[in-house]
This record gives structure tokens, sequence and C-alpha cells, in this order.
């Protein structure tokens, strides 16, 4: 996904959120560092159950996010760290005694991201065997 496929997403949960009465925070980074504290706060608490944010803009502002019960990754991130420091965000909720959820979407073309992420020999794994779900 690119900056485009972000944008579309945006816009559909900008519908669903209307539709559901719930409102989500969106944070890239073109978005300003009053946007971006004004999404983090929304997350943070509670009026917005959703943050919509783009690896660029971790990369480049690194906030700490309180709050998060469960990330999706649409892809992996370039950074292997960034995985780490994101799915580590839902250990940070206190609102539930648990830690979150970390969901991640990847594909054949995602080998390299995957690698950097579980190493090789998991990576390898993972890509051949039959199983569509992976507990880590």
């Amino acid at each position: 996904p690119d900056y485009r496929d972000y944008c579309d997403f945006r816009a559909f949960m900008r519908k669903l959120s209307e539709a559901e009465e719930s409102a989500v925070a969106y944070m890239s980074e073109y978005s300003s560092k009053a946007q971006s504290l004004a999404a983090r706060r929304a997350f943070e608490d509670g009026t917005a159950k959703v943050l919509l944010c783009t690896e660029r803009a971790h990369y480049f502002r690194r906030a700490i996010l309180h709050g998060a019960r469960h990330i999706v990754f649409c892809q992996l991130p370039l950074d292997a760290t960034f995985y780490a420091e994101l799915s580590a965000y839902t250990s940070l909720s206190s609102e539930c005694g648990d830690c979150g959820t970390v969901e991640t979407l990847f594909c054949s073309w995602d080998r390299m991201r995957l690698e950097r992420v579980v190493g090789w020999a998991k990576a390898r794994k993972m890509m051949c065997g039959d199983k569509t779900d992976f507990t880590m």
C-alpha cells in the first residue's frame, strides 16, 4: 500500500464512521504537529475508536500510543523495529487486562519484509506452508 491507498481507506473510514456515528482519527506524514497531537489525544481519551496511521508518520513522529488494543498492519513495515514498537503499544492499554492483538496482512511479495520481522527460517515456513493464520 502507498499513500494513495491510505487516502482511499481514509475516505472509506470517514463514510463508515459517519454512518455508524463513531469517530476515526487520522495521522500521516503530511499532518501538522497540531493535527497529529489532536488525533493522538482523541484516540487516547476514547473519543476516536480508530486511529489510522501511516508508517512514515510513525517514522517521523515516533509517538507512543496509549490505549491501542488491536493493531492491523495492511503491509509489513520496511523497518522491522517498527513492528516491535507498534506491537508493544497493545500491552500499554490499561483498560484491558490482557494484551491486545496484532494482525498483519502479507503476500508472497512481502517475503523480504517478513524475513526482517520473523527471521529467514520462520518466514520460509510461513510462506510455503498451508496455514493462513500464525501466532507469535
